[in-house]
């Protein structure tokens, strides 16, 4: 499989310049201080445990539990990161190229972090899935990675329905650990905010709740 174009915010220039933003921010060790709405996730999580009897619907508690999860094992993997590479491809094979945008190594945790900037090229789905394709990558290189050794980090301006789908299960059914994150680029520096994305609902179903698949 090959992955010589990418998903998209805009442009390459603006593209660039997210990637270049969040490696300052990470050598600078101040990423973690750059993303808001960290707070809510851990309220969320609170709100989970304490949660009593059985949820409404189940697949809506599965995949907002299995969000929640994710971001917080990605935002605690998030500090004293090294960058191991930027914009180089990962691949071992001759002609192949996956090239995530930013790949970094926490040393403390012993945990890859893969980050990329959507683009507009490419659709919602193929976004994850070539966050599928590093980690495959990454397991070819290094074969004893256990799941939670790779986290990932899907950064875009705009999340609509299918990109909060895709997300969405990829944390929930494929038991991957991916931190969403809403950029926003109306001025400079941006300013980064944690994303829970939505699970399925049915339109126009009077007997689901509302956040109901």
């Amino acid at each position: 499989m090959t992955h010589a174009s990418r998903s998209s915010v805009g442009s390459t220039s603006l593209e660039s310049e997210i990637t270049e933003w969040l490696v300052q921010l990470i050598k600078d060790e101040k990423l973690l201080d750059a993303i808001d709405e960290q707070e809510g996730i851990n309220a969320t999580i609170e709100s989970i445990k304490k949660r009593i009897g059985v949820p409404a619907f189940g697949f809506d508690h599965l995949s907002r539990r299995a969000n929640v999860r994710a971001a917080s094992v990605v935002l605690k993997n998030l500090g004293l990161l090294e960058v191991i590479a930027v914009d180089k491809s990962i691949s071992l094979t001759t002609g192949e190229v996956l090239r995530p945008d930013i790949l970094c190594f926490n040393p403390e945790s012993r945990t890859l972090v893969v980050f990329e900037v959507k683009r507009d090229k490419l659709t919602e789905r193929q976004a994850v899935t070539e966050l599928a394709g590093y980690e495959q990558e990454l397991r070819n290189t290094l074969p004893f990675l256990g799941n939670f050794d790779v986290n990932f980090v899907l950064i875009s301006t705009h999340w609509d329905v299918l990109l909060n789908h895709a997300v969405a299960n990829f944390n929930t059914w494929s038991g991957k650990n991916c931190l969403a994150l809403k950029v926003s680029t109306d001025q400079r520096p941006f300013t980064l905010a944690c994303h829970l994305p939505d699970a399925w609902q049915l339109r126009g179903s009077s007997t689901l709740p509302h956040e109901a698949l």
